[in-house]
């Protein structure tokens, strides 16, 4: 049997790629023997593997090579997508083959190839306001689109759906999930809500897959950081996402509350950079440098700058007290170490996520951010230690064992 992983983003973004990492576990423990290959989107060097898997370039990859300039990027784009798609209609209904590059020749192989086709978990059916990521959006759903011409089945692993902020958009995406996909995995319940406003019935509830990874033994103590002893650890993760004023707003506002932390609670602060894609120009060390330049106890800060791969990462939030988490895996990564984290939402599969966990009061939306709302959330979590580790406990075993629920209705629906 052979397996093509699509949608992959980068290694880069640890939570993604632990999202990766997982599903390549999941597919060896269901189909063994099977044959995996992933597309990504970062640039890949010639031999690389992934947890001992080929990787190579999918057709995203190719058009944002040129993204810098945006004429030649959407020229490009809109070519590469439609050639592509003639491409597949007349292998797939005349047996006839158009000439191709040589490198969207070997991608084009690797689809027919292949057996099953799955899009890798996370949150990529999304739109944001801007204009402009509607054609990002395009770009994702054409390979969705060329794999079922193709004749291939796809199947969407662990997704969150959502916001789309277009009519054009919501028809788009109904009309691929519901046509060109054979089954969607929903990982929360507004993506679920929001498939059913789409009229999507093929769709499966599972959960986020991150709550699968694990970490062997934990890492000895001052391997990622040197906290001083007594200190109250917390970690901290931050992105760059609101527009210039809004973004300079939550920056401060963390600042001052990671101030007051440092001053008030004896805290050490960590800084964790769990997306690091510089190819991508999304590298969280960027941000996190920025709260602590605006900060002034920096006696009390460790910003951690190296590219740790996604079980580092996770072998890093075993060794805190608390987390203050703006990227959601990173709260994932922390509750199922029995961290307790006060997660800041910028897409709906936060709240989403943290309601499935009885943790709504834990969250705070990024635009509402202000340096109260932060030290009285934490405040309050430094205080309900106990109750939330509890809570924890009781909860995650059995929501960590519907995880293993996707990969189980990927096959019975591969099978029916």
């Amino acid at each position: 049997m052979r397996i093509l992983i699509s949608h992959v983003y980068s290694a880069d973004n640890k939570g993604d790629a632990a999202l990766l990492g997982v599903l390549i576990e999941e597919i060896e423990c269901q189909w063994p023997g099977a044959e995996i290959s992933i597309l990504t989107m970062d640039t890949v060097k010639p031999g690389e593997t992934f947890d001992g898997v080929e990787v190579q370039h999918s057709f995203m990859h190719y058009v944002n090579r040129w993204r810098r300039v945006k004429l030649e990027w959407m020229l490009y784009g809109t070519f590469m997508m439609g050639y592509t798609l003639l491409w597949a209609r007349l292998v797939r209904s005349l047996k006839l083959r158009l000439p191709l590059p040589k490198n969207w020749r070997q991608l084009a192989q690797s689809y027919q190839d292949a057996d099953l086709v799955m899009g890798v978990g996370g949150g990529y059916l999304r739109t944001r306001p801007p204009i402009g990521t509607m054609y990002d959006f395009l770009l994702l759903l054409h390979p969705i689109v060329f794999s079922h011409i193709l004749g291939k089945q796809t199947i969407m692993y662990t997704q969150s759906v959502g916001p789309l902020h277009r009519s054009i958009e919501r028809w788009m995406l109904s009309h691929v999930l519901r046509k060109d996909v054979a089954l969607t995995i929903i990982r929360e319940d507004k993506s679920m809500a929001l498939m059913q406003q789409l009229g999507v019935t093929n769709a499966a509830r599972s959960v986020d897959a991150g709550f699968l990874l694990t970490t062997d033994k934990k890492a000895p103590k001052g391997k990622f950081f040197d906290a001083p002893k007594g200190k109250l650890v917390i970690g901290v993760t931050a992105r760059e996402w609101l527009d210039a004023n809004g973004q300079h707003v939550y920056e401060k506002a963390m600042a001052e509350a990671l101030d007051y932390l440092i001053a008030e609670q004896n805290a050490f602060v960590v800084f964790i950079p769990q997306v690091t894609s510089e190819f991508h120009g999304d590298d969280d060390r960027l941000t996190s440098q920025a709260i602590y330049e605006l900060m002034d106890n920096k006696q009390g800060v460790d910003v951690l700058t190296k590219n740790y791969s996604y079980r580092e990462i996770k072998a890093i939030y075993d060794q805190l007290d608390f987390l203050l988490g703006t990227r959601f895996h990173s709260v994932i990564f922390s509750l199922t170490s029995y961290v307790p984290a006060l997660a800041i939402e910028y897409e709906h599969k936060t709240s989403g996520i943290m309601h499935d966990l009885g943790l709504d009061n834990w969250v705070i939306k990024m635009e509402e951010v202000s340096a109260e709302n932060l030290i009285d959330g934490m405040n309050a979590l430094l205080a309900g230690r106990a109750a939330y580790i509890g809570l924890l406990k009781k909860i995650l075993p059995s929501y960590i064992g519907k995880a293993h629920s996707a990969i189980v209705a990927a096959d019975q629906h591969r099978e029916a």
